[in-house]
């Protein structure tokens, strides 16, 4: 098959949320990047041989690249999450959020996205305590989510449905 002997010679390499693929000297462009949705960052997109590289490489046991953490966009994404509109880039890179674009539609989307992003994250990841309960265990003074026997407390802690209940003394 031709694709297949176009794409012997090629090395695919795993940078972060990328594939770096080198096509080889007679290719033009000669180095791509491949997303981890399988999108080539070239015009060719996904028809780019540089995807085809890595799909060859994924099924001979390559190592797959990280998926990019929720609310994360290492690439563009292809439409606004929230209305299903255009995007397009604003030229800003946040270290926590990535790419940031801009809904053609409505520029509040953006913000919208990322707060039921960091809503969901918070749901996901609370806990019942406003102040942890700080004890001291096998010699150390740790904060803790829940007081063992034999734990010294030094302080314990403030739960978060307390706290509209405590009353100054």
């Amino acid at each position: 098959m031709l694709t297949s002997r176009l794409t012997e010679n090629v090395t695919v390499t795993v940078k972060g949320y990328f594939y770096f693929v080198d096509l080889g000297s007679g290719s033009r462009p000669r180095y791509h990047s491949v997303y981890s949705d399988g999108k080539c960052q070239c015009d060719n997109g996904k028809n780019c041989l540089a995807v085809t590289a890595v799909k060859n490489y994924r099924r001979a046991g390559g190592v797959q690249a990280a998926r990019p953490p929720l609310g994360y966009y290492a690439t563009l994404p292809g439409k606004c999450p929230i209305c299903a509109s255009a995007v397009c880039e604003t030229g800003r890179i946040s270290v926590v959020r990535g790419i940031e674009w801009g809904c053609r539609k409505d520029a509040a989307h953006y913000r919208q996205h990322h707060n039921a992003i960091n809503a969901q994250y918070r749901r996901e990841h609370s806990t019942p305590w406003a102040f942890k309960p700080v004890v001291i265990r096998a010699n150390e003074i740790v904060k803790v989510d829940a007081i063992l026997p034999g734990d010294i407390v030094l302080y314990e802690g403030v739960l978060r449905e307390q706290i509209g209940t405590l009353v100054a003394a």
